[in-house]
């Protein structure tokens, strides 16, 4: 879904907020949590990352996971 690959990459890889990307798409930051949720999902299945648990953990925590798998996938695109 390219509304969650957007999202993704301007969070993730632009460390940008989401009330920012909310703006900027023109959408609510409760749309970008769940694309959010939904693209972290999505990576987890493309890199064979056990999904988290919905569990809370710190955000710190979260994002720097989900940093190492995104890297991962568009370092994969880049060699293929």
């Amino acid at each position: 879904d390219i509304d969650v690959q957007n999202v993704l990459a301007e969070y993730y890889l632009c460390r940008k907020t989401e009330d920012v990307i909310a703006g900027k798409f023109h959408v609510s930051k409760k749309t970008i949590q769940r694309r959010l949720d939904r693209g972290y999902e999505e990576v987890a299945k493309l890199t064979g990352y056990p999904a988290p648990a919905k569990v809370r953990m710190p955000a710190r925590e979260r994002h720097g996971i989900a940093r190492e798998m995104l890297k991962e996938v568009y370092e994969d695109e880049q060699i293929h």
